[in-house]
């Protein structure tokens, strides 16, 4: 089995923390969130971690059971927060009582957006209208890059999705998450968000090198930031 290595950057600075594992138990880590500067108001200051409940091989996985969630996050405590990408798998319900107890953010993903307001009902029936401990709701990933939506559907769907949760109790970040050059090229994407949610990932998108990957994701982040107008800018994935 692969020893997936979480990678953090803090401060711009590059730090590997090396493999967690190497058994079918071990946490799937995607994407780490990088941040380069404290959220401020949005009281986040450490860097954060993506992480997917399945374990298993390719063609034959599984949901995680709670206590394993529950194992993965103990060993993950260290990071500021968790990012799930779906509602799938009980992943809220089993993860969200353990970022809580560790003092952890937790970003919440909405993956089938053609079923918005099912999955913000189902959001808002795990919490039971204690939103504590989630600190941005995503809309999808990737999907202008996928082709799957256009930019202006991205922006409805980003304030769609907000009027909906906001009335159901709801205050905090709701944003979509695109690959950094779909921003760039269409600015269109900045608006309705309550920061700018982007992927950047040296290797894939730049070809970077592995001593330059900071000083690369630093750049786009600078250009995302002048694009937007100066709206905050937090790396999702990379």
């Amino acid at each position: 089995m692969i020893a997936f290595a979480l990678v953090a950057v803090i401060l711009l600075q590059l730090v590997s923390a090396g493999p967690i594992g190497k058994s079918s138990d071990s946490p799937k880590v995607c994407n780490s969130i990088l941040t380069t500067k404290p959220l401020d108001t949005r009281g986040l200051s450490k860097p954060g971690i993506s992480y997917s409940p399945y374990t298993g091989v390719p063609g034959n996985t599984r949901c995680k059971t709670p206590e394993e969630v529950g194992n993965d996050i103990a060993r993950l405590q260290s990071y500021g927060m968790v990012r799930l990408y779906g509602l799938d798998c009980d992943q809220v319900k089993n993860v969200l009582p353990h970022t809580r107890k560790y003092g952890m953010q937790l970003m919440v993903g909405i993956y089938e957006v053609d079923k918005l307001d099912q999955q913000c009902n189902m959001l808002a029936d795990i919490v039971k209208g204690n939103w504590n401990g989630i600190h941005t709701v995503t809309i999808g990933n990737e999907f202008v890059l996928a082709g799957k939506k256009s930019p202006q559907q991205i922006v409805d769907l980003t304030r769609d999705a907000r009027a909906k949760l906001r009335a159901k109790g709801f205050n905090g970040s709701v944003v979509a998450v695109n690959v950094f050059y779909e921003v760039l090229q269409n600015p269109l994407l900045c608006q309705e968000q309550d920061y700018i949610a982007v992927n950047c990932h040296p290797f894939f998108d730049g070809k970077v090198l592995p001593e330059n990957a900071g000083a690369f994701v630093a750049e786009m982040r600078r250009q995302v930031t002048e694009k937007c107008g100066g709206k905050y800018v937090l790396i999702t994935g990379k």
